[in-house]
Formats: C-alpha cells, structure tokens, sequence
C-alpha cells in the first residue's frame, strides 16, 4: 500500500511537470510545507501528565512529555473468544425456562506506539479538577516554565497535573480523513514554493496568485481545528 508521502507526490508530480524537478527537490518541498503547516494549523492535541514538587521550581514539558510518550503503549489486536452454548442450553432458552451466558469473552493485546509526536507548544496546564493553572507557570525559553509561588509548589507537591499540548506526527502516519482535508494545502503550497520565483519582477502577478490560493487553502484547514485548547475555568482567587 502507498505511503501519505507516496500518494501525494504521485498526484503533485503531474501538475508541475513544467517545471524541472529531481524526485528529490519535489519530496523535500513536500516535508517543508508540510511542516509549515503543521506548525501554523496544530491541529493534533495531546494530554500530558505533570507532577510538581516542592524543591524544584523549573520544568521542561517538552523533556518530560517526550519520557512520556517512550512508555506510551497502544492496543495492537483484540481477540473474541464465544461462548459454548450446550444443547441443553439451546432447549432451555428455547422454553424461555433459563438464558444461558452466551456473551463472547474480549480480550485486548497491547504493544509500544511507534510514531513519536513532534512538541510544538503548550496549550494549557490544569488540575484533577479541571481549573487551569496556567498562570503559575511563567515561561522562560523553549517549552521549559518557571514557578514562582511557592504556596502552590507545596500545594501541590507530589499532586499530578496535566497539559494539553499540541504536537505534529510525521505524515506518513496521518489518519485518511485528515489527509484528506490536508490534501489541498499541500498541493497549492508546493506549488506556491515550486513556481515562485523572487527574482524575476515579471513574475510577481503569477507569484501572488499562487501565494493567495495557499494562503485560502490554509485558512480554510485552519479553519476545521481549535488552534489552541484552554479551560476558561479557573480556580476561585480570594484578595
């Protein structure tokens, strides 16, 4: 079965044939815009465990969602197992005397997630109650936060928290019906990448049309997902 990858450039490669482009330079544009929208739209979400302690005031989400997802495990294959249902039993059931136990038995098997998100930023970090605490972490670069408030570091010292982050996969690994939706803008945007052209002043009327069309392609997917998940409840603050 073809790859995400695969698949688009088979459909891309048709449409810039006048253009000279090795296999290569085409797939490297397709990873760059693909990126780049990734990064601008976020649509995949992720939560994440926190815990703080007392002695320690500085924390990288990033470094300890990525020790997450290393023990992250998925179910890999079911198995259903039925029931033996006796003659006796039929009769029975037949009679309306007893109903026999014919539910089948499930079983689930279990393995390690293979794809490994990409952390691109954090959306909100909340308690078990589901108050934001957000506005205790001050960040300092990168994904790492700094807490200044050391009532709340006793608070909730040893206490888990949680952060929803928003994260990107490799595109291989992108679900059908979101590659559909991401098909249109990864067409128009190697095409905007393809035939731009910053040199050439006589182009600037072809270059904007096609940074206009990958402009509506992204809006439009930006569009069908939340670009950042937040809880507006937060917890009562007394002066």
């Amino acid at each position: 079965m073809a790859t995400n990858t695969e698949k688009i450039l088979s459909l891309i490669t048709p449409m810039v044939k006048d253009i000279y482009t090795t296999p290569e330079e085409l797939s490297s544009v397709l990873t760059m815009v693909y990126e780049e929208i990734m990064y601008e739209s976020k649509p995949l979400k992720k939560m994440y465990q926190l815990t703080l302690f007392e002695g320690t005031d500085t924390y990288d989400l990033e470094t300890m969602a990525m020790l997450g997802d290393q023990y992250e495990t998925g179910i890999s294959g079911s198995t259903i197992t039925p029931q033996v249902v006796s003659d006796i039993d039929v009769v029975n059931l037949l009679k309306a005397t007893s109903i026999p136990n014919m539910k089948p038995s499930i079983s689930f098997t279990t393995e390690s997630i293979v794809y490994k998100p990409i952390f691109i930023c954090v959306d909100d970090i909340f308690n078990d109650g589901g108050y934001s605490v957000m506005d205790k972490f001050n960040h300092i670069y990168g994904h790492a936060y700094h807490v200044e408030d050391i009532s709340f570091l006793k608070e909730y010292n040893d206490i888990p928290l949680y952060y929803v982050a928003s994260v990107g996969i490799v595109l291989d690994d992108i679900e059908p019906s979101m590659l559909s939706q991401l098909m249109p803008v990864l067409i128009q945007g190697i095409k905007f990448y393809i035939y731009n052209d910053p040199v050439t002043k006589s182009s600037d009327v072809a270059n904007n049309y096609q940074a206009m069309r990958f402009y509506k392609a992204k809006e439009t997917f930006l569009n069908l997902y939340a670009q950042k998940v937040t809880l507006r409840q937060r917890s009562p603050r007394w002066l």
